[in-house]
């Protein structure tokens, strides 16, 4: 292990999806150790008790102290060159480990290998970052916690449902994300990893059998991802057009099949992860929707190329504001006021605790539909030094801000 050795804090946990708050204790740990006769070996009782690197505090900035003494660094810089090239990395609540082994009679070791399964196959491939998607954990009580609670359980369903998802995010939803992923693991059949090329895929969801695909298929492959991973493939006869709202729980690759020439899909434990050619650390735009426009569509201007990351996207029909979360000449964060989402609250909760104290809130009113909505692109090369600039244009109006100076 050098000095550049990076260990990577991801912002949700690995074991219930939920993000890190400031203060909470962590884990993390890397693959386990491959022996020569091709078995795992981990010493379970030393990660449970201290972490392979050790119990840590989630930080409040983007940054990690690193204050340990150790010839390694906590890095959470999703840019990072080291941590792209280190190998995968989980991050688990302290209490969601203790958790995933309460009941454990059993070796840990198996279990330990499961943990660390889900939670670096929760990256699309190896060296991205885990999707920012909320987890969905249903309502259910099959392990007797709502004892306590006998009127709660003469409810109509749907009372039921709305306090459940009153309760969210809580100790309760953690508790029940970490036993249904520890219960999936234990009923999976598939234990032996394999590699198929993707476009041999004709389809496949997770807990679901793999239906390939002759050469003659449908020329769009989409991907579906979720908190825990991929968890569907479908091969498409066009390019869907049909638009639709963002989804906080899904996240979607839409391209036709020349794209993914050379890409293959890992199994294991009923788990899928891409695995990209060689030199293609990101190769791909991730959407919040299942039917995203061509990127000629969003832009007017791609003379320079925008770095495949995780595109989000907003129903303006029906918008009613946009507020803009700005510090100094950056943008943090954007909010669209609609009938569903009234409120900026949450996207405001989204951001670093770090970075709540220094935002402001740019509330833009919108009287009718939005006309034109555009924003300069910033490169991000060495010495740059422009600021943004943002428009938007409704039909009683126009909201403009542009940079005080450029060089």
């Amino acid at each position: 292990m050098t000095e550049n050795h990076h260990v990577r804090v991801h912002s949700r946990c690995g074991a219930c999806g939920f993000r890190f708050d400031p203060g909470d204790l962590f884990y993390a740990c890397e693959k386990p150790v491959a022996l020569r006769s091709g078995t795992i070996t981990i010493d379970a009782a030393a990660i449970v008790c201290q972490g392979a690197f050790g119990k840590a505090k989630f930080p409040e900035s983007g940054y990690c102290e690193n204050q340990h003494n150790h010839p390694w660094v906590f890095c959470r810089i999703p840019e990072c060159r080291h941590c792209r090239s280190s190998p995968d990395c989980a991050t688990v609540h302290a209490q969601c480990l203790k958790l995933f082994f309460s009941d454990c009679k059993e070796e840990k070791r198996p279990k330990l290998r499961w943990l660390w399964l889900a939670a670096t196959w929760r990256s699309p491939w190896q060296g991205a970052l885990p999707l920012d998607v909320e987890p969905a954990v249903g309502y259910r009580d099959s392990h007797g916690i709502l004892d306590e609670l006998p009127r709660m359980l003469l409810l109509p369903p749907e009372l039921k449902a709305m306090i459940w998802e009153f309760c969210a995010p809580s100790p309760l939803w953690v508790f029940t994300a970490v036993s249904d992923l520890r219960a999936e693991m234990a009923a999976s059949r598939q234990h032996k990893r394999s590699a198929i090329p993707l476009i041999k895929i004709n389809s496949w969801a997770r807990g679901c059998g793999l239906k390939y695909s002759n050469s003659s298929g449908s020329p769009i492959i989409r991907l579906t991802f979720d908190s825990r991973g991929l968890r569907r493939i479908e091969r498409l006869s066009m390019r869907p057009s049909k638009s639709s709202s963002g989804s906080d729980f899904n996240a979607f690759i839409v391209e036709s099949v020349e794209r993914f020439y050379g890409v293959l899909v890992e199994f294991e434990h009923d788990l899928a992860r891409l695995q990209l050619p060689a030199g293609e650390a990101n190769a791909f735009y991730i959407w919040d929707i299942p039917c995203p426009p061509t990127l000629e569509r969003c832009f007017d201007n791609l003379s320079h190329p925008l770095s495949p990351c995780h595109l989000g996207t907003v129903q303006l029909r029906g918008c009613t504001g946009i507020t803009f979360f700005m510090s100094g000449a950056s943008t943090y964060a954007v909010h669209v006021h609609t009938s569903n989402r009234p409120f900026a609250q949450a996207t405001f909760e989204a951001l670093p605790i770090a970075r709540q104290r220094m935002v402001s809130w740019v509330y833009v009113p919108i009287d009718g539909q939005i006309t034109k909505f555009g924003f300069s692109h910033v490169s991000k090369r060495a010495g740059n030094v422009s600021r943004q600039s943002l428009l938007v244009a409704a039909k009683h109006g126009t909201y403009r801000r542009t940079p005080h100076w450029a060089p």
